[in-house]
Protein backbone atom coordinates (compact mmCIF):
# COMPACT_ATOMS: atom_id res chain seq x y z
CA UNK A 1 0.00 0.00 0.00
CA UNK A 2 2.52 2.49 1.12
CA UNK A 3 4.67 1.76 -2.10
CA UNK A 4 1.88 1.97 -4.42
CA UNK A 5 0.76 5.12 -2.83
CA UNK A 6 4.73 6.87 -3.53
CA UNK A 7 5.56 6.42 0.45
CA UNK A 8 8.98 4.36 -0.47
CA UNK A 9 10.22 5.53 3.29
CA UNK A 10 7.59 4.08 5.16
CA UNK A 11 7.36 0.85 3.03
CA UNK A 12 11.29 0.47 3.04
CA UNK A 13 10.64 0.08 7.19
CA UNK A 14 7.48 -1.56 6.64
CA UNK A 15 9.06 -4.44 4.50
CA UNK A 16 11.61 -4.45 6.94
CA UNK A 17 9.42 -5.27 10.30
CA UNK A 18 7.81 -7.77 8.01
CA UNK A 19 11.12 -9.63 6.62
CA UNK A 20 11.89 -9.58 10.70
CA UNK A 21 8.49 -11.85 11.36
CA UNK A 22 9.18 -13.43 8.51
CA UNK A 23 12.62 -14.40 10.23
CA UNK A 24 10.78 -15.01 12.88
CA UNK A 25 8.69 -17.74 11.96
CA UNK A 26 11.67 -19.09 9.68
CA UNK A 27 9.88 -18.18 6.26
CA UNK A 28 12.65 -19.09 4.00
CA UNK A 29 12.54 -19.54 0.03
CA UNK A 30 13.34 -23.56 1.15
CA UNK A 31 15.75 -25.66 -0.91
CA UNK A 32 16.08 -27.31 -4.33
CA UNK A 33 16.27 -31.26 -4.21
CA UNK A 34 16.17 -32.73 -7.76
CA UNK A 35 14.82 -36.10 -6.01
CA UNK A 36 11.62 -34.61 -5.29
CA UNK A 37 10.75 -33.07 -9.04
CA UNK A 38 7.59 -34.73 -8.81
CA UNK A 39 6.74 -34.51 -5.01
CA UNK A 40 3.73 -32.65 -3.51
CA UNK A 41 4.21 -29.33 -2.74
CA UNK A 42 2.98 -29.16 0.96
CA UNK A 43 0.44 -25.37 1.18
CA UNK A 44 1.56 -24.26 4.12
CA UNK A 45 5.27 -24.45 2.66
CA UNK A 46 4.01 -22.77 -0.75
CA UNK A 47 2.48 -20.44 1.34
CA UNK A 48 5.64 -19.72 3.02
CA UNK A 49 7.94 -19.59 0.17
CA UNK A 50 5.70 -16.95 -1.53
CA UNK A 51 6.03 -14.99 1.40
CA UNK A 52 9.98 -14.54 1.35
CA UNK A 53 9.70 -14.04 -2.78
CA UNK A 54 7.12 -11.28 -2.38
CA UNK A 55 8.87 -9.38 0.07
CA UNK A 56 12.14 -10.01 -1.87
CA UNK A 57 10.59 -8.49 -4.74
CA UNK A 58 9.08 -5.50 -2.60
CA UNK A 59 12.15 -4.86 -1.49
CA UNK A 60 13.92 -5.01 -4.55
CA UNK A 61 11.56 -2.95 -6.05
CA UNK A 62 11.34 0.13 -3.12
CA UNK A 63 14.93 0.50 -3.21
CA UNK A 64 15.08 1.85 -7.26
CA UNK A 65 13.79 4.78 -5.40
CA UNK A 66 16.35 7.46 -5.52
CA UNK A 67 16.45 8.17 -1.58
CA UNK A 68 16.91 4.73 -0.88
CA UNK A 69 19.84 3.51 -3.25
CA UNK A 70 22.00 4.03 -0.15
CA UNK A 71 19.65 1.71 2.16
CA UNK A 72 20.43 -1.93 2.91
CA UNK A 73 18.59 -4.43 1.61
CA UNK A 74 16.20 -5.47 4.09
CA UNK A 75 15.45 -9.39 2.81
CA UNK A 76 18.91 -11.30 2.08
CA UNK A 77 19.66 -12.61 -1.24
CA UNK A 78 18.48 -16.20 -2.32
CA UNK A 79 21.18 -18.72 -2.46
CA UNK A 80 21.68 -20.05 -5.91
CA UNK A 81 20.40 -23.49 -4.70
CA UNK A 82 17.00 -21.83 -3.06
CA UNK A 83 13.99 -23.02 -4.73
CA UNK A 84 11.45 -20.84 -6.49
CA UNK A 85 8.13 -20.39 -6.04
CA UNK A 86 6.57 -23.62 -7.18
CA UNK A 87 3.09 -22.95 -8.19
CA UNK A 88 2.20 -21.41 -11.11
CA UNK A 89 -1.10 -20.33 -13.07
CA UNK A 90 -0.20 -20.66 -16.50
CA UNK A 91 -2.47 -19.51 -19.36
CA UNK A 92 -3.90 -22.47 -22.00
CA UNK A 93 -4.35 -21.41 -25.49
CA UNK A 94 -6.30 -24.52 -26.07
CA UNK A 95 -9.51 -24.23 -23.32
CA UNK A 96 -8.40 -20.48 -22.90
CA UNK A 97 -8.35 -21.00 -18.60
CA UNK A 98 -5.05 -20.41 -16.85
CA UNK A 99 -4.25 -24.13 -15.55
CA UNK A 100 -2.04 -24.56 -12.20
CA UNK A 101 1.03 -26.07 -12.72
CA UNK A 102 3.57 -27.01 -10.13
CA UNK A 103 7.91 -26.26 -11.48
CA UNK A 104 10.42 -26.66 -9.03
CA UNK A 105 13.66 -25.12 -10.13
CA UNK A 106 16.57 -23.33 -8.17
CA UNK A 107 17.16 -19.84 -7.99
CA UNK A 108 19.93 -20.08 -10.38
CA UNK A 109 18.10 -21.75 -13.28
CA UNK A 110 18.61 -20.69 -16.52
CA UNK A 111 16.36 -17.77 -18.35
CA UNK A 112 15.69 -20.26 -21.39
CA UNK A 113 13.55 -22.32 -19.22
CA UNK A 114 10.04 -21.94 -19.62
CA UNK A 115 8.53 -20.21 -15.91
CA UNK A 116 5.43 -18.74 -14.89
CA UNK A 117 4.93 -14.41 -14.15
CA UNK A 118 6.04 -14.56 -10.24
CA UNK A 119 9.01 -16.74 -10.98
CA UNK A 120 10.32 -14.82 -13.58
CA UNK A 121 9.58 -11.61 -10.91
CA UNK A 122 12.01 -13.42 -8.37
CA UNK A 123 14.34 -13.51 -11.13
CA UNK A 124 14.45 -10.15 -11.90
CA UNK A 125 14.49 -9.10 -8.55
CA UNK A 126 17.60 -11.33 -8.13
CA UNK A 127 19.24 -9.18 -11.01
CA UNK A 128 18.46 -6.17 -8.79
CA UNK A 129 20.15 -7.86 -5.94
CA UNK A 130 23.21 -8.08 -8.21
CA UNK A 131 22.58 -4.63 -9.38
CA UNK A 132 22.75 -3.00 -6.05
CA UNK A 133 24.83 -5.59 -4.00
CA UNK A 134 28.18 -4.87 -6.77
CA UNK A 135 31.23 -7.06 -5.88
CA UNK A 136 34.11 -5.28 -4.65
CA UNK A 137 36.61 -3.89 -7.31
CA UNK A 138 39.40 -6.06 -7.45
CA UNK A 139 40.64 -4.27 -10.63
CA UNK A 140 40.13 -1.34 -12.74
CA UNK A 141 37.98 -3.54 -15.17
CA UNK A 142 35.86 -5.03 -12.59
CA UNK A 143 33.01 -2.79 -12.47
CA UNK A 144 33.17 -2.45 -16.55
CA UNK A 145 32.76 -6.69 -16.14
CA UNK A 146 29.83 -6.21 -13.41
CA UNK A 147 28.29 -3.98 -15.60
CA UNK A 148 28.23 -6.90 -18.38
CA UNK A 149 27.25 -9.52 -16.72
CA UNK A 150 24.24 -7.93 -15.28
CA UNK A 151 23.17 -6.39 -18.91
CA UNK A 152 23.70 -9.71 -20.24
CA UNK A 153 21.84 -11.51 -17.71
CA UNK A 154 18.92 -9.22 -18.00
CA UNK A 155 18.50 -9.15 -22.21
CA UNK A 156 18.63 -12.99 -21.74
CA UNK A 157 16.24 -12.92 -19.48
CA UNK A 158 14.01 -10.11 -21.35
CA UNK A 159 14.14 -12.32 -24.34
CA UNK A 160 13.51 -15.65 -22.69
CA UNK A 161 9.92 -13.87 -21.43
CA UNK A 162 9.30 -12.49 -25.38
CA UNK A 163 10.36 -15.80 -26.65
CA UNK A 164 8.48 -17.88 -24.35
CA UNK A 165 4.91 -17.23 -24.15
CA UNK A 166 2.40 -16.90 -26.87
CA UNK A 167 0.74 -14.84 -24.45
CA UNK A 168 3.88 -12.82 -23.94
CA UNK A 169 1.58 -9.83 -21.87
CA UNK A 170 1.82 -12.25 -18.97
CA UNK A 171 5.20 -11.01 -18.41
CA UNK A 172 4.25 -7.23 -18.51
CA UNK A 173 5.25 -6.92 -14.69
CA UNK A 174 8.46 -8.36 -15.17
CA UNK A 175 9.40 -6.88 -18.49
CA UNK A 176 8.70 -3.39 -17.27
CA UNK A 177 10.66 -4.01 -13.85
CA UNK A 178 13.84 -5.64 -16.02
CA UNK A 179 13.62 -2.57 -18.48
CA UNK A 180 13.23 0.31 -15.51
Amino acid sequence: FEFGHGDVLRAYVTIGDANTMALALRISPGKYIEAEQDAHVPYDEEERRCVYWSLLVLDRLIHVDCSLTRMPLQVPSPAADDLLPTTNLVWNNQSQQPARVIQRHPASVAPSVPLGPFQRNCQCAMLYSKAFSPSQPGSADALLDGFVELDISTRALVEAMVMQQSRWGDFYECFATCTW
